[in-house]
Protein backbone atom coordinates (compact mmCIF):
# COMPACT_ATOMS: atom_id res chain seq x y z
CA UNK A 1 0.00 0.00 0.00
CA UNK A 2 1.31 3.36 -1.12
CA UNK A 3 2.03 5.98 1.84
CA UNK A 4 -1.21 8.25 1.09
CA UNK A 5 -3.29 5.33 1.15
CA UNK A 6 -2.08 3.81 4.66
CA UNK A 7 -1.81 8.07 5.86
CA UNK A 8 -5.82 7.88 4.71
CA UNK A 9 -6.71 4.66 6.53
CA UNK A 10 -5.17 5.88 9.60
CA UNK A 11 -6.68 8.90 9.60
CA UNK A 12 -10.06 7.96 8.82
CA UNK A 13 -10.06 6.36 12.71
CA UNK A 14 -9.15 9.76 14.26
CA UNK A 15 -11.73 12.02 15.03
CA UNK A 16 -12.38 15.01 13.88
CA UNK A 17 -11.22 13.87 10.46
CA UNK A 18 -8.48 16.26 8.63
CA UNK A 19 -10.72 16.34 5.24
CA UNK A 20 -13.51 17.40 7.36
CA UNK A 21 -10.88 20.26 9.04
CA UNK A 22 -10.67 21.16 5.45
CA UNK A 23 -14.00 20.41 3.74
CA UNK A 24 -16.38 20.22 6.56
CA UNK A 25 -19.75 17.89 6.02
CA UNK A 26 -22.76 20.10 5.83
CA UNK A 27 -25.05 19.13 8.74
CA UNK A 28 -28.21 17.68 8.26
CA UNK A 29 -31.42 20.50 7.94
CA UNK A 30 -32.58 19.48 11.31
CA UNK A 31 -29.65 19.61 13.07
CA UNK A 32 -28.14 22.78 14.31
CA UNK A 33 -24.81 24.06 13.07
CA UNK A 34 -22.02 23.59 15.25
CA UNK A 35 -18.71 24.41 12.64
CA UNK A 36 -18.17 27.39 11.11
CA UNK A 37 -20.39 27.40 7.90
CA UNK A 38 -18.77 27.59 4.49
CA UNK A 39 -18.90 31.23 2.85
CA UNK A 40 -20.74 31.81 0.01
CA UNK A 41 -19.26 32.35 -3.45
CA UNK A 42 -20.19 36.41 -3.27
CA UNK A 43 -18.79 36.88 0.39
CA UNK A 44 -15.19 34.83 -0.34
CA UNK A 45 -12.66 37.63 -0.11
CA UNK A 46 -9.81 38.00 -2.90
CA UNK A 47 -6.35 38.87 -2.49
CA UNK A 48 -5.00 41.04 -4.85
CA UNK A 49 -1.31 41.94 -5.58
CA UNK A 50 0.65 44.81 -6.02
CA UNK A 51 2.66 45.00 -9.15
CA UNK A 52 5.64 47.28 -7.16
CA UNK A 53 6.05 44.35 -4.90
CA UNK A 54 6.28 41.33 -7.32
CA UNK A 55 8.87 43.29 -9.42
CA UNK A 56 10.75 44.41 -6.55
CA UNK A 57 10.93 40.52 -6.00
CA UNK A 58 11.48 39.31 -9.67
CA UNK A 59 8.06 38.26 -9.74
CA UNK A 60 6.20 38.28 -13.09
CA UNK A 61 2.88 40.48 -13.18
CA UNK A 62 1.77 39.36 -16.81
CA UNK A 63 2.17 42.82 -18.04
CA UNK A 64 4.14 44.81 -20.77
CA UNK A 65 6.87 45.69 -18.17
CA UNK A 66 7.70 41.82 -17.42
CA UNK A 67 11.61 41.19 -18.74
CA UNK A 68 10.57 39.25 -22.17
CA UNK A 69 13.64 37.06 -21.93
CA UNK A 70 12.87 36.04 -17.98
CA UNK A 71 9.33 35.56 -19.08
CA UNK A 72 9.64 33.52 -21.97
CA UNK A 73 12.21 31.01 -19.89
CA UNK A 74 9.54 30.45 -17.55
CA UNK A 75 7.17 29.60 -20.35
CA UNK A 76 9.48 27.35 -21.72
CA UNK A 77 9.97 25.62 -17.96
CA UNK A 78 5.91 25.58 -18.05
CA UNK A 79 5.65 23.52 -21.01
CA UNK A 80 8.24 20.99 -19.87
CA UNK A 81 6.41 20.41 -16.89
CA UNK A 82 2.98 20.62 -18.54
CA UNK A 83 4.48 18.02 -21.06
CA UNK A 84 5.60 15.24 -18.19
CA UNK A 85 3.15 15.69 -15.48
CA UNK A 86 0.05 15.32 -18.04
CA UNK A 87 1.91 12.44 -19.32
CA UNK A 88 2.19 10.43 -16.59
CA UNK A 89 -0.84 11.71 -14.93
CA UNK A 90 0.26 13.32 -12.34
CA UNK A 91 -0.80 16.31 -10.14
CA UNK A 92 1.54 17.33 -7.15
CA UNK A 93 4.83 18.92 -7.74
CA UNK A 94 7.60 19.53 -5.33
CA UNK A 95 10.20 22.81 -5.68
CA UNK A 96 13.08 22.49 -3.60
CA UNK A 97 17.36 22.43 -3.90
CA UNK A 98 20.07 21.14 -1.80
CA UNK A 99 20.41 24.35 0.18
CA UNK A 100 19.37 27.35 1.25
CA UNK A 101 18.97 30.69 -1.47
CA UNK A 102 18.99 28.63 -4.62
CA UNK A 103 15.49 30.45 -5.76
CA UNK A 104 13.06 28.07 -5.41
CA UNK A 105 10.49 30.46 -3.86
CA UNK A 106 10.64 32.66 -6.74
CA UNK A 107 10.57 29.63 -9.24
CA UNK A 108 7.77 28.54 -7.43
CA UNK A 109 5.64 31.90 -7.89
CA UNK A 110 6.62 32.33 -11.23
CA UNK A 111 6.31 28.74 -12.56
CA UNK A 112 2.51 29.21 -11.29
CA UNK A 113 1.98 32.68 -12.60
CA UNK A 114 2.97 30.74 -15.87
CA UNK A 115 0.77 27.53 -15.75
CA UNK A 116 -2.32 29.82 -14.75
CA UNK A 117 -1.54 32.00 -18.52
CA UNK A 118 -3.47 28.86 -19.87
CA UNK A 119 -6.95 28.70 -18.45
CA UNK A 120 -7.55 25.05 -18.05
CA UNK A 121 -4.99 25.11 -15.23
CA UNK A 122 -6.58 25.83 -11.65
CA UNK A 123 -3.28 25.80 -9.57
CA UNK A 124 -2.53 25.95 -5.87
CA UNK A 125 0.59 27.24 -4.74
CA UNK A 126 1.18 25.61 -1.14
CA UNK A 127 4.15 27.00 0.94
CA UNK A 128 5.34 23.84 3.34
CA UNK A 129 8.75 25.71 3.86
CA UNK A 130 7.58 26.29 7.77
CA UNK A 131 11.00 27.03 8.54
CA UNK A 132 12.18 29.87 6.46
CA UNK A 133 8.18 30.80 5.04
CA UNK A 134 8.44 33.55 2.39
CA UNK A 135 5.97 33.04 0.16
CA UNK A 136 3.44 35.44 2.09
CA UNK A 137 5.75 38.18 2.07
CA UNK A 138 7.59 37.72 -1.21
CA UNK A 139 3.79 38.01 -2.78
CA UNK A 140 3.09 40.89 -0.38
CA UNK A 141 -0.53 39.61 0.76
CA UNK A 142 -1.40 39.08 4.48
CA UNK A 143 -2.11 35.99 5.69
CA UNK A 144 -5.17 34.64 8.53
CA UNK A 145 -4.91 31.21 8.32
CA UNK A 146 -1.56 29.31 6.77
CA UNK A 147 -0.59 25.45 6.77
CA UNK A 148 0.57 25.72 10.83
CA UNK A 149 -3.09 26.62 11.71
CA UNK A 150 -4.36 23.53 9.63
CA UNK A 151 -1.57 20.98 11.09
CA UNK A 152 -1.51 22.30 14.55
CA UNK A 153 -5.19 22.89 15.26
CA UNK A 154 -8.57 20.76 15.36
CA UNK A 155 -10.63 23.59 14.91
CA UNK A 156 -12.87 23.13 11.56
CA UNK A 157 -12.31 26.15 9.26
CA UNK A 158 -14.32 26.03 5.46
CA UNK A 159 -11.99 25.63 2.71
CA UNK A 160 -12.50 28.52 1.57
CA UNK A 161 -10.76 30.23 4.91
CA UNK A 162 -7.88 28.53 4.28
CA UNK A 163 -7.40 28.81 0.77
CA UNK A 164 -6.19 32.33 -0.27
CA UNK A 165 -8.29 33.28 -3.63
CA UNK A 166 -6.43 35.71 -5.73
CA UNK A 167 -7.80 38.53 -7.76
CA UNK A 168 -5.22 36.37 -10.72
CA UNK A 169 -7.80 33.90 -12.33
CA UNK A 170 -6.86 30.18 -11.86
CA UNK A 171 -4.39 30.61 -8.71
CA UNK A 172 -5.20 30.00 -5.21
CA UNK A 173 -2.33 30.41 -2.33
CA UNK A 174 -1.96 28.34 0.78
CA UNK A 175 0.94 30.59 3.03
CA UNK A 176 2.86 28.61 5.57
CA UNK A 177 2.25 31.15 8.64
CA UNK A 178 1.58 35.00 9.12
CA UNK A 179 4.07 37.49 8.32
CA UNK A 180 5.81 37.85 11.58
CA UNK A 181 4.96 34.64 13.22
CA UNK A 182 7.86 32.67 14.49
CA UNK A 183 8.98 29.32 12.82
CA UNK A 184 7.14 26.41 14.04
CA UNK A 185 8.34 22.76 14.61
CA UNK A 186 8.63 21.03 11.02
CA UNK A 187 7.60 17.80 12.59
CA UNK A 188 4.00 18.93 11.26
CA UNK A 189 4.83 18.56 7.77
CA UNK A 190 5.25 14.26 8.89
CA UNK A 191 1.84 13.89 9.87
CA UNK A 192 -1.03 12.45 8.61
CA UNK A 193 -3.15 15.51 8.82
CA UNK A 194 -0.18 16.97 6.29
CA UNK A 195 -0.70 13.38 4.18
CA UNK A 196 -4.56 13.93 3.85
CA UNK A 197 -4.38 17.86 2.73
CA UNK A 198 -2.26 17.07 -0.13
CA UNK A 199 -4.67 14.30 -1.20
CA UNK A 200 -7.42 16.91 -0.59
CA UNK A 201 -5.84 19.67 -2.10
CA UNK A 202 -4.86 17.54 -5.50
CA UNK A 203 -8.60 16.75 -5.66
CA UNK A 204 -10.25 20.20 -5.80
CA UNK A 205 -10.69 19.24 -9.67
CA UNK A 206 -9.58 17.27 -12.59
CA UNK A 207 -7.81 20.34 -13.42
CA UNK A 208 -5.95 20.94 -10.66
CA UNK A 209 -1.78 21.46 -10.30
CA UNK A 210 -0.84 21.62 -6.58
CA UNK A 211 2.79 23.35 -6.36
CA UNK A 212 4.65 23.04 -3.17
CA UNK A 213 7.46 24.77 -2.41
CA UNK A 214 9.54 22.81 -0.39
CA UNK A 215 12.61 23.22 2.11
CA UNK A 216 16.19 22.63 0.79
CA UNK A 217 16.81 19.00 1.08
CA UNK A 218 19.49 18.79 3.34
CA UNK A 219 17.67 21.15 6.05
CA UNK A 220 16.34 19.05 8.25
CA UNK A 221 14.14 15.50 6.65
CA UNK A 222 11.56 17.70 5.51
CA UNK A 223 12.00 16.53 1.75
CA UNK A 224 12.41 13.27 2.59
CA UNK A 225 9.87 13.07 4.35
CA UNK A 226 7.27 14.66 1.91
CA UNK A 227 8.56 13.53 -1.26
CA UNK A 228 6.47 9.95 -1.07
CA UNK A 229 3.26 12.19 -1.04
CA UNK A 230 4.09 14.27 -4.28
CA UNK A 231 4.05 12.77 -7.74
CA UNK A 232 7.34 14.71 -9.02
CA UNK A 233 9.71 17.14 -7.94
CA UNK A 234 12.06 20.01 -9.79
CA UNK A 235 15.23 20.88 -7.99
CA UNK A 236 16.56 24.31 -7.99
CA UNK A 237 20.83 25.11 -8.78
CA UNK A 238 22.42 28.18 -6.91
CA UNK A 239 25.42 28.21 -10.21
CA UNK A 240 27.23 30.23 -7.50
CA UNK A 241 27.40 28.10 -4.55
CA UNK A 242 26.14 24.92 -4.96
CA UNK A 243 28.62 22.04 -4.86
CA UNK A 244 28.47 19.06 -7.15
CA UNK A 245 28.65 16.89 -4.39
CA UNK A 246 25.57 18.05 -2.83
CA UNK A 247 24.27 18.23 -6.35
CA UNK A 248 24.56 14.57 -6.83
CA UNK A 249 23.41 13.48 -3.58
CA UNK A 250 20.31 15.48 -3.79
CA UNK A 251 19.69 14.30 -7.55
CA UNK A 252 20.21 10.87 -6.23
CA UNK A 253 17.61 11.40 -3.32
CA UNK A 254 14.84 12.85 -5.64
CA UNK A 255 15.30 10.48 -8.56
CA UNK A 256 13.59 8.43 -6.55
CA UNK A 257 10.63 10.46 -6.64
CA UNK A 258 10.38 11.07 -9.98
CA UNK A 259 12.87 14.15 -10.84
CA UNK A 260 11.51 16.00 -13.68
CA UNK A 261 14.60 17.91 -14.26
CA UNK A 262 16.81 20.64 -12.70
CA UNK A 263 16.94 24.32 -12.67
CA UNK A 264 20.26 26.60 -13.06
CA UNK A 265 20.12 29.94 -11.28
CA UNK A 266 22.79 32.38 -10.90
CA UNK A 267 24.58 30.59 -13.51
CA UNK A 268 28.20 32.47 -14.31
CA UNK A 269 27.98 30.90 -17.72
CA UNK A 270 25.02 31.15 -20.35
CA UNK A 271 24.23 27.94 -21.71
CA UNK A 272 25.91 26.02 -18.99
CA UNK A 273 23.86 22.82 -17.57
CA UNK A 274 24.54 20.49 -15.33
CA UNK A 275 24.33 16.50 -15.86
CA UNK A 276 22.04 16.40 -18.93
CA UNK A 277 19.38 18.34 -17.26
CA UNK A 278 17.70 20.73 -18.63
CA UNK A 279 18.07 25.03 -17.78
CA UNK A 280 15.41 27.32 -17.63
CA UNK A 281 13.87 29.64 -15.54
CA UNK A 282 15.76 31.87 -13.66
CA UNK A 283 16.93 35.59 -14.45
CA UNK A 284 19.71 34.68 -16.52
Amino acid sequence: MDPISKALERAQSEKPSARDWVRPTRPADNVEEEQSPRLEESSIETVDFDSEVLRNHHILCGDKLDDLVVRDRYRVLRTRVLQLMRQNHWKTLGVTSPGASAGKTLTSINLCMSLVVDSSNDVILLDADLRNSSLASDLGVPVQHGIVDYLASDELIPEDVLLQHTRTPNLKLFPGRRVGESATTPELLNSTRMAELIVTLRDQSESTIVVVDLPPVFVGDDVISLAPLLDCFLLLIDGTSTKIDELSEAVGILAKHNLLGTVLNKSEARGHTFGGYYQSGAPE
